[in-house]
């Protein structure tokens, strides 16, 4: 099948485009900047899902794809609301009509926990509006997807962005392991490769159109983390004394119930129905002769 991999040159998307050649797949990466680590069965468009003519080419008969494009980073989401309305919703919607337009069979929508969450941020936000707008689309143009909410994931190819990555590089590069005070919180951590492989069994129908979590299988604290990477690096650890500001990372658990029911509002005045009817009729009837 040829199979079309948005940000298959980041984190996720470069495993996950692995994967799918290892298994036979035509595959195309779709980004910014060609992925060091593109085979030569692979092939590469660059581009920006915000260019909508770029991804009329990238979505031609292609079978499936899997949108891994935009903006990943939940600190920058913080501090840049717009920046992740235009990567993430719009971005994704600029791809949901290439698809439909060029007949895609289904798309594989990464999403993530956090869209259970009250935490998050602006990047919860985009990605709950993304689950609504590519179920709307399968609804009005019966195009299949599953989406895919993925927790914390670790592994080769990340980023300073990365909490684990991130950890691990400061912990080499400075010869000892750095952490805040602050370090009570936990996470069912997944490896990045357990993700491509969840990923690439999901294009079985079975999934059409659900709705699929992807973390660990099992919980571990950030203490505990800490404690495993001391003893593999024999490193010492050093507890810095430094107030850490909560900017929607959740603390043990993403999942909140919040039904957010509206209120009732009663109006101490209510227009009568047949008055207001004749007010409008006037209104209308003086603006088409007003016109005249």
């Amino acid at each position: 099948m040829k199979i079309l991999v948005t940000g298959g040159s980041g984190f996720i998307g470069s495993h996950l485009s692995d994967k799918l050649t290892n298994e036979g797949h035509s595959v195309i990466i779709f980004d910014k900047k060609k992925s060091p680590w593109m085979n030569k069965k692979q092939k590469f468009i660059s581009g920006d899902i915000n260019d909508e003519k770029i991804l009329i080419k990238a979505t031609k008969n292609i079978d499936y794809v899997y949108h891994c494009a935009g903006l990943s980073d939940l600190n920058d989401s913080f501090n840049k609301p717009l920046l992740s309305a235009k990567s993430n919703i719009l971005g994704s919607i600029n791809l949901f009509e290439s698809c439909v337009k060029n007949k895609v069979k289904k798309i594989i929508l990464a999403s993530s926990i956090y869209v259970f969450s009250k935490e998050g941020s602006f990047y919860r936000c985009s990605k709950k509006a993304v689950e609504d707008y590519i179920q709307e689309y399968s609804k009005q143009n019966k195009i299949k997807y599953t989406i895919l909410r993925f927790g914390s994931i670790y592994g080769t190819r990340s980023d300073l962005s990365n909490g684990i990555y991130n950890l691990v590089y400061n912990s080499i590069k400075k010869k000892k392991i750095l952490y805040h005070n602050k370090s009570d919180s936990s996470r069912e951590y997944i490896h990045v490769k357990d993700i491509a492989n969840a990923c690439y069994e999901i294009l079985n129908s079975k999934y059409d159109n659900k709705c699929l979590t992807l973390t660990g299988s099992e919980k571990i604290s950030y203490n505990d983390l800490i404690e495993i990477l001391s003893e593999i690096t024999s490193l010492k650890k050093i507890k810095i004394n430094k107030k850490i500001k909560n900017i929607g990372h959740y603390k043990i658990t993403p999942y909140s119930y919040n039904p957010q029911i509206g209120l009732k509002y009663n109006l101490k005045e209510n227009y009568d129905i047949g008055a207001g009817l004749v007010e409008l009729i006037e209104n209308i009837y003086n603006e088409i002769n007003d016109k005249k």
